[in-house]
């Protein structure tokens, strides 16, 4: 792989750089995976995993060749791909307590969900996660992940970060910005993005990154967190953009002290991740905390949607609730069970605001006989649909979107599950068993 020169004169004089170290990992290509299992979803893995990643309690390197595809387990939310890196900002919810009742928490640049799905695990399961993707195709993906870890205490939009600011009943005591970057810090995973890097790409991020933050620091509470990363190896978009930030809004940066062996190198007021020197691709992360005395001005012209309580007999199916009674709401003609600390927020949100999810989807009003695929993948509650257990070879059929084996025993609705978690709903008919799997999901090569 060949790197761009301008990229590593960039780097010259950054701690934990070295040149020939660099360029020699980066021939190698990468050598693991890694995996975060869900904490909710525990169940027997398909594979073994090598190590623990450090800075993650759940987090796990694999095989660099394992096909997660081909693993049913993927598919029902028993665990989630990904890069070991950023899974330190589990170690920075950690080091910052903020598992306490109610907290609101906001991912601005949410997709593909796996930041999210840290927030799930490590914050109160009673404070509400927003996870906000301004591009369509990537927050259906967010969307995706999200089901697929079940919980309850989310809602999902689809808006520019700005229009958040304008129009955001909220302000968060948490504020995650994965920003968009040149992506640098990925090469090894993605080696024809180094042919196609160029320092335009970087000039680009750079004014993306600064309205990202500029909206971060005034949708976060006084005293609130800002946590700042990107997979760019490029100072401009890391200590550069920390720095600005620092210098033109009141705000102040959080320092840990970590572990000498696990070689994250001190940069500036945030933190980098070497490739050559750990088990991980380039990232980049810093953590702020918004000073006090500073104003928080709301906007008045809120617009909220309309929704309308329901109560389970409402339903054409039942819920019971491993935990606390969820809420069963209406919204814009789909039935939702959420936490009921989302019930008040739900209602102030300006219809500007595009909501594609609010905790777990329960199905149409008009279809309220089919039950919705969140249903089957959710940890919160199930259902009075009963389970069917497939093997490997009919759950891969099934996750193909091909039609299951006829039962004579089997009649109506049915969870398929393997392994004893949900992949997805299936109608047994007298003479065939209609696919349910949702068909932007199938695989389509095994």
């Amino acid at each position: 792989m060949l790197i761009p020169e301008k990229l590593l004169e960039c780097l010259c004089g950054i701690p934990g750089y070295h040149r020939d170290d660099f360029l020699k990992v980066h021939q190698s290509g990468p050598q693991y995976r890694s995996i975060r299992i869900n904490p909710h979803k525990a169940s027997k893995l398909s594979f073994k995993p090598e190590q623990p990643v450090p800075w993650a309690q759940n987090g796990f390197y694999v095989p660099a060749e394992y096909r997660f595809t081909t693993d049913p387990l993927f598919h029902c939310g028993a665990y989630y791909v990904q890069e070991a890196s950023s899974m330190f900002i589990e170690y920075i919810l950690l080091k910052l307590s903020l598992n306490v009742p109610e907290l609101y928490a906001l991912d601005l640049c949410a997709a593909p969900g796996g930041k999210t799905s840290i927030l799930m695990d490590v914050l109160n399961k009673n404070s509400l996660i927003w996870a906000n993707e301004p591009n369509a195709s990537r927050c259906l993906t967010l969307c995706d992940t999200l089901s697929r870890w079940g919980n309850l205490n989310h809602l999902v939009s689809r808006s520019s970060t700005r229009l958040l600011k304008e129009k955001c009943p909220l302000r968060f005591k948490l504020t995650l910005v994965d920003a968009p970057c040149s992506g640098s810090g990925l090469f090894r995973k993605q080696p024809e993005h180094a042919k196609q890097w160029h320092y335009g790409l970087v000039k680009e991020a750079v004014k993306t990154q600064q309205d990202i933050l500029s909206d971060a620091y005034y949708l976060t509470d006084n005293e609130g967190y800002i946590i700042y990363s990107t997979c760019s190896f490029s100072p401009e978009e890391n200590e550069s953009i920390t720095q600005w930030f620092m210098e033109h809004f009141n705000v102040k940066a959080i320092s840990f002290n970590l572990p000498k062996e696990w070689s994250i190198y001190s940069s500036g007021c945030g933190y980098r991740f070497w490739p050559q020197h750990l088990k991980g691709e380039g990232f980049f992360c810093a953590v702020f905390q918004k000073k006090a005395n500073n104003a928080n001005p709301f906007k008045a012209s809120i617009k909220p949607v309309l929704i309308k309580y329901k109560d389970t007999s409402k339903l054409n199916f039942k819920i019971y609730s491993t935990g606390p009674e969820p809420q069963i709401i209406e919204r814009e003609n789909v039935l939702y069970a959420c936490s009921n600390g989302l019930i008040d927020i739900i209602k102030s949100i300006d219809r500007q605001i595009l909501i594609n999810k609010i905790g777990v989807r329960l199905g149409l009003v008009n279809q309220a006989e089919k039950p919705h695929h969140d249903c089957a993948l959710t940890h919160a509650f199930y259902t009075s649909f009963p389970d069917y257990s497939v093997d490997l070879n009919t759950a891969l059929r099934y996750l193909k979107g091909e039609s299951l084996p006829s039962d004579k025993n089997a009649k109506g609705w049915y969870r398929i599950t393997f392994w004893g978690l949900g992949l997805g709903w299936a109608n047994f008919l007298n003479n065939r068993a209609n696919n349910y799997y949702p068909k932007a999901l199938k695989i389509i090569h095994l």
